[in-house]
């Protein structure tokens, strides 16, 4: 089995390859930008935040490349993005309206060790391919199905920050 580790990964004999893309280019929440990216699904557990979270919440998991260039410190728990909030929306054609739900970050996405080498190479506005981009949203089911039919399985989303400092407890 091949180790997975969530630091940056050696392609192809290159140390510590990795997203050539400064902060400001990134959607993080200081940048006030509304986003285009895809929505995906997948079935929550215990995430990166260290919140379990189950398929019937609002809950979404950010790019790896936003979580990782957000994390101070070693643990991921700490995260500054994690609990804030996004609204992300899209226009669904089966109602005819543009909806709208409000998502709490959980849990980062990660690509496959692959798709994580191509996408080192290249600038944030030439990566394609599948997994979790800088701007694409992982959430679950019940949050996806207010979204869109779940057999689309990958959909457009457009997206927002909607607190733009960490909840306070």
């Amino acid at each position: 089995m091949e180790n997975q580790s969530t630091d940056a990964q050696n392609c192809e004999g290159e140390p510590g390859a990795d997203l050539q893309a400064s902060a400001q280019d990134l959607p993080l929440p200081a940048n006030a930008a509304t986003f285009t990216g895809d929505l995906t699904y997948f079935d929550p557990a215990l995430g990166a935040c260290g919140i379990t979270s189950t398929a019937e919440e609002n809950v979404v998991a950010l790019s790896h490349i936003v979580f990782d260039a957000a994390q101070t410190g070693s643990n991921p728990n700490t995260n500054p993005l994690c609990g804030l909030k996004i609204r992300a929306a899209r226009w669904d054609e089966r109602v005819g309206a543009r909806r709208s739900v409000d998502l709490t970050v959980v849990d980062r996405c990660k690509l496959s060790h692959h798709q994580d080498c191509i996408s080192s190479r290249k600038t944030l506005t030439s990566i394609s391919g599948t997994g979790c981009q800088p701007t694409d949203l992982d959430t679950t089911t019940s949050v996806f199905d207010k979204l869109a039919p779940r057999e689309r399985g990958r959909v457009d989303i457009t997206w927002a920050w909607l607190s733009p400092t960490p909840p306070t407890s």
